[in-house]
């Protein structure tokens, strides 16, 4: 192992190791690993103190992982991967492509059991990349610098990410040849300062959990259906036979759905008006109207050929129900529908509002005159003021009743609980409200 890099630098530690196993074994224990000679060292009688080698699949230690030797060299321990000679890196190999060569250590590392991370790289005039360092993710000395968090002036501290470093020498080194296109590894440095993880929790490493474009494409189409990301991560696991075979955690796809939205941001308004636009171009007797104010979308409405053909036949009583809203934009949800000849909801029309005043709900009512083209019969609405207003002006000629269902929910506040749960008086109540034959005297007199 040449532990001279092409920057003149002189690992020590690296030599010394080397040292003491060549002088051990006689030859280089990892030269042979590079040239396919299998060596055991648990076969083989140590009398030097200063060094111990052991196979982890043999040994009694509690180490979660087993595919790796363990050596320890002047009291350090160091962690050697034993992974198949096609996957191991080609110390002097050449490569054809800058891809190549990150695509293969990546493989290693995955059948190694430790992540990679990217840091040296050198360029030539052109902005090419003609020198590039690939070490183990544990590589380097956390941060130990005071950070005083309670000073007011500092911004916002980004969490640190270094915690688990260890000062790990694995790495592998490569450049271009000169003149041509292809790479050489002219360093390849295998032991590691550190555990190394075991096949069965792999999975949780940081390349494995990247996300390809078409997890990111499953995700995003789930999530147009109203699938969220915990299902969908179900869904894919188990189309694709277990969480050791798919990449990502159920955290990496909440993840990719919060930086979407993040994403979308502040244009996802528009992004809803040119949907509903664009349906009503190609879409059949679909209509759609939005207001504007401040540049934020104020209030919306809609309605479809379903919908249109619904009121057609049983349009003549409208329940306008403003009761549903929103959390994250605080817009009222006010669908407008029926019943039909099964006793069955239907859905008329819908909108979406900012506020709930005269002027919104006027505005709101407008639209379903516009798309409909006639004035229901009966409408019926909770007891909002400003609902019934906007009723009387745009709806002249309907008849304006209040919905039964908000009226007997108020009942606990004008009857004490006792009565209202009483059986007898339930059905005396219920005899007098849902009575249409009674006239009013009877009705006020009961």
């Amino acid at each position: 192992m040449d532990a001279h890099t092409e920057d003149g630098d002189y690992n020590d530690e690296t030599d010394s190791m080397q040292d003491v196993i060549d002088h051990t074994f006689g030859d280089s224990l990892f030269d042979d690993q590079h040239n396919g000679v299998d060596k055991n060292p648990g076969d083989i009688s140590i009398e030097d103190e200063t060094l111990g080698v052991f196979d982890d699949n043999q040994s009694n230690d509690n180490h979660q992982s087993s595919n790796h030797l363990h050596v320890i060299i002047n009291g350090k321990q160091y962690w050697i991967p034993k992974v198949p000679d096609e996957v191991k890196p080609k110390l002097k190999g050449h490569y054809r492509s800058y891809e190549d060569i990150t695509d293969m250590y990546y493989k290693y590392a995955l059948a190694a059991g430790f992540d990679v991370r990217k840091t040296t790289n050198r360029k030539n005039g052109h902005g090419i990349i003609r020198l590039r360092y690939l070490v183990c993710n544990r590589q380097g000395v956390p941060n130990t610098g005071h950070v005083d968090t309670l000073n007011p002036n500092r911004s916002k501290i980004k969490r640190r990410t270094d915690s688990r470093r260890t000062g790990c020498n694995a790495c592998i080194r490569f450049r271009m040849i000169e003149g041509r296109s292809t790479w050489l590894l002219y360093e390849f440095v295998e032991e590691h300062n550190h555990e190394l993880m075991s096949q069965d929790n792999i999975l949780f490493s940081r390349h494995h959990r990247q996300l390809n474009s078409w997890q990111k494409s499953f995700i995003i189409s789930l999530s147009n259906q109203n699938v969220g990301a915990t299902q969908a991560h179900r869904l894919f696991t188990a189309i694709n036979g277990g969480y050791n075979i798919i990449g990502g955690t159920v955290d990496d796809f909440k993840n990719l759905m919060r930086d979407l939205n993040c994403f979308i941001g502040g244009t996802d308004a528009q992004m809803l008006v040119d949907k509903m636009t664009n349906r009503t171009k190609n879409v059949p007797n679909f209509s759609f109207d939005f207001r504007v104010e401040n540049k934020q979308l104020n209030a919306m409405f809609w309605a479809d050929e379903t919908s249109k053909i619904n009121y057609k036949e049983f349009g003549d009583v409208v329940s306008f129900d403003a009761t549903f809203r929103t959390n994250r934009y605080d817009m009222v949800f006010v669908p407008f529908t029926g019943i039909d000849n099964h006793k069955k909801c239907v859905t008329f029309g819908d909108g979406l509002l900012s506020k709930e005043d005269i002027d919104s709900y006027t505005w709101l009512l407008k639209s379903f005159l516009k798309a409909f083209g006639k004035q229901p019969i009966l409408v019926l609405s909770d007891e909002d003021p400003a609902m019934k207003n906007a009723i009387a002006n745009v709806f002249p000629e309907s008849i304006h009743r209040l919905c039964m269902w908000h009226i007997t929910s108020k009942l606990p506040l004008k009857v004490s609980l006792d009565i209202v749960n009483d059986e007898e008086f339930k059905l005396l109540f219920n005899s007098l409200i849902w009575n249409s034959k009674l006239e009013e005297k009877d009705f006020e007199q009961g």
